[in-house]
Order: structure tokens, then sequence, then C-alpha cells
């Protein structure tokens, strides 16, 4: 008998061992002891990086990121949680200037990744400057007669400039390209608009320059696009008359409506071009002695300070 049970006592415990097998709960993961690891987002090449725009750092964690920094001309500490943390450093953070940007991420443990960084970095916080040029044109004048302009100058890159009046705003974009001298000269150019893309009149236009990393300046000033020619005529000699003498007075008047300023008054005698008077009178004496004999025409033209030509006034004389 006692062998018997024995044998029993050893099936059962054979029986317990292969068909009711105990499990243990599975320990908690223990936290990986590894630094955060850091990335930059790509920058674009174009606009340079302004007082709301910046760089964006993101830090990853195995368990907490617990402080962000970021050097540039000032440096810059952002405290955050999570195992994922993602900050913007904006240009007025981070300075002016042209430099080297580094970024720096550790966790609550003290551990601090990679650090990460980006090599000329551009950050423009300071708007451009605008100087008056040419106020006044006519719709109708070529070259500089024709154009409307200001000077626009920046410490790193000029982006457009706008220019606005009675109603009608004409903008000129700046190319985006970065000068060999950039950081050691000013960027300067002189912006033109056509005379004869903006509406004629007398009034308070106002210019907007922007940099390429959008600070802006605004100016109002009064231009004239003056697109009334001005009037000429000759009262001295009248038409046709015998000149016998030696010298033939003459005398002209010119008149310019919507200008205070007189017009310039250029006579010329039997097609060469004898003086240039200011107006609105002019008064000259031509000697007779170099003309030669019979019909010679007397020939005069207003020009106002804008270019505006006013038709010819002519006169003819008989040279005795």
């Amino acid at each position: 008998m006692i062998g018997k049970h024995v044998v029993m006592l050893g099936a059962l415990a054979l029986f317990g061992a292969v068909g009711c097998s105990i499990e243990s709960e599975p320990a908690p993961p223990q936290p990986v002891n590894t630094a955060p690891v850091l990335d930059l987002a790509p920058l674009p090449q174009w606009p340079p990086v302004g007082p709301s725009t910046g760089v964006t750092v993101t830090c990853d964690d195995d368990v907490n990121v617990s402080r962000v920094e970021a050097r540039f001309r000032s440096t810059t500490v952002r405290t955050t949680a999570g195992k994922h943390a993602k900050v913007l450093v904006s240009g007025a953070e981070l300075g002016e200037g042209i430099g080297t940007f580094k970024a720096e991420c550790c966790d609550d443990r003290g551990l601090c990744g990679n650090t990460r960084q980006i090599n000329r970095l551009l950050v423009d916080l300071s708007a451009p400057e605008i100087a008056k040029d040419r106020l006044m044109a006519s719709p109708t004048g070529e070259g500089l007669d024709g154009e409307i302009s200001v000077w626009v100058a920046d410490a790193w890159l000029l982006g457009a400039v706008e220019l606005t009046f009675q109603g009608r705003t004409l903008r000129k974009e700046l190319p985006h390209v970065f000068p060999s001298t950039l950081g050691k000269e000013w960027d300067v150019s002189r912006i033109a608009f056509a005379a004869k893309d903006l509406p004629a009149g007398t009034g308070l236009a106002t210019v907007v320059a922007y940099d390429a990393a959008g600070n802006r300046t605004t100016m109002d000033m009064t231009i004239r696009v003056d697109a009334t020619a001005p009037t000429v005529a000759i009262r001295a000699p009248a038409p046709d008359p015998v000149v016998a003498g030696a010298r033939i007075p003459v005398q002209v008047f010119a008149a310019d409506a919507d200008n205070a300023v007189p017009p310039t008054i250029e006579i010329a005698v039997g097609g060469v071009r004898v003086a240039e008077l200011q107006g609105p009178t002019a008064s000259l004496e031509i000697d007779t002695a170099s003309l030669a004999k019979g019909p010679v025409e007397i020939r005069a033209t207003a020009r106002d300070n804008v270019g505006n030509l006013s038709k010819p006034a002519v006169v003819t004389v008989n040279v005795e």
C-alpha cells in the first residue's frame, strides 16, 4: 500500500506540472537611459528670418524633454514637457545679424542630446530707409522725364517697393538674390515708377519699402504727374514783316496753367537754336547780319519742368 500511494502522488505531481501552469505578470519596462534627439526644420532659401518668422527646433526623448536652448546673437531657453517638444524660436528672440545658429535639448534627467547648427543664418529685424528722388514727371516723358522715383536702402536685403497715388498702387519687386556684399555694404537701389501708369494730378502719395524679411517703412510725399503742356506765343515781331534794320527785336510769352514754375522758352531762327530763356516772358534781339536775305522763320517752344513741350509758335520775317 505504501508503494501504491507513492505512485499516485507522483502522478498527481506530473499532471499538475503539465495541465495547470501558472504565469507571473511581466515586470514594467524600465526607461532607456538615452539623451534626447534633436532636429531642425529645413529653412527656405528665401526669405531671410524676420521678427515673426524663425527656426523650428524639435526634440524627442524616451522619458521627458524638459528644456530647449537656442543660441544666436541672444540665447533663448524654453521649458517643455512630454516626450516630444516642438519650439519656434523667432527672429525677435534670436537677435539681428549673420552668424551660426546652434540648438540643444535636454531631458529632466540632465541628459542633453546632439547639438545642431545652421551656418550663415541671416536674421533681419531693422526696417529699410526711403529718400525722395524725382517727385514730378510727365506721362508722355521719355527717360527721367517720365519717372516718379525714390531711393531705398536696407542694411541687409531689399524686398519690394509700393507707391500708392489717388487709388492706384504700383509695386516693384527686387531680385531674390544674396549679393557678395551682404553684411558688408547696404543694399541700395533707385526705384522708378512710370508716370504713364499713374493718374494725372498733384497730391499726396504713399511709398512703402519692404526688406526681404518683411520689415517695412512708410513715407508720404507730394508728387505731381503733369499731363498738361505749356503754351507759347510770339508777341513780336508781327507776322510777315519786312525787316530792313540791323536787328530784329523778339518778344515771347509762355504759360503753364497747372504749374507754379514758369516754363523755359527755346528760340530758334532759321532752324538754328539761338537762345534758351526762362519764362514766362523772354526778349532778345536778332542780328540780321548773319541771316540770308529773304524769308526767315522765328520759332519758339516752351518746356515745363517735367518735360512737357508746347506746340511751337512760328513767325516768318522777310529780311532785306
